[in-house]
């Protein structure tokens, strides 16, 4: 696991619910565990090594290891780096809307579409949902979430169209 943000002794711990074999791997410009991590992640059984990743090794097509700035090649099956989430929104710029950043525990993690729990947006008409709203939510609760908008936006449209017909009525036109 490359530290690349904050989150790297989370990630860590995670990943090592899966296997006994998670090395981090500290340097560059990412901010190095604080202490309580290093001893949580020593407990677990992770070794951080501190020394920068200079490139990868593959052999016949099979990434084999980590090439370190001492020039030790770490063997590893894979190699795992923090994610950015990027709400891939930029079309909607037009109508005002712009992605804005999102942080947990001060940590910029990426950009979300501002909306409010139900998926509406400041500008009337347009609704957003799954991970362009929740940087964290994979692809089921994504399509929940989208479901659920699809619904909300649906009442919006039958309200408006009845206050529309209410209108007519009202007015004598119907």
């Amino acid at each position: 696991m490359l530290a690349t943000d904050g989150f790297a002794a989370h990630q860590a711990l995670l990943f090592r619910q899966l296997t006994d074999r998670v090395v981090v791997v500290l340097g560059g410009d990412a901010s190095a565990p604080g202490a309580d991590d290093l001893e949580r992640l020593a407990v677990r059984g992770v070794r951080v090594v501190d020394d920068p990743p200079t490139g990868v090794q593959v052999t016949d097509d099979v990434l084999t290891g980590l090439r370190l700035s001492s020039g030790e090649v770490l063997e590893c099956d894979a190699v795992v780096v923090s994610p950015g989430f990027r709400a891939s929104a930029e079309f909607l710029s037009p109508v005002g809307l712009e992605p804005e950043p999102f942080e947990m525990h001060g940590e910029l993690l990426g950009t979300i579409v501002p909306a409010d729990p139900h998926g509406a947006t400041s500008v009337p008409g347009i609704w957003v949902a799954g991970n362009a709203v929740d940087a964290m939510a994979p692809v089921v609760s994504s399509a929940a979430s989208g479901l659920r908008v699809g619904a909300l936006l649906n009442a919006d449209l039958v309200e408006a169209d009845t206050q529309l017909a209410l209108a007519a009525h009202r007015d004598g036109v119907a």
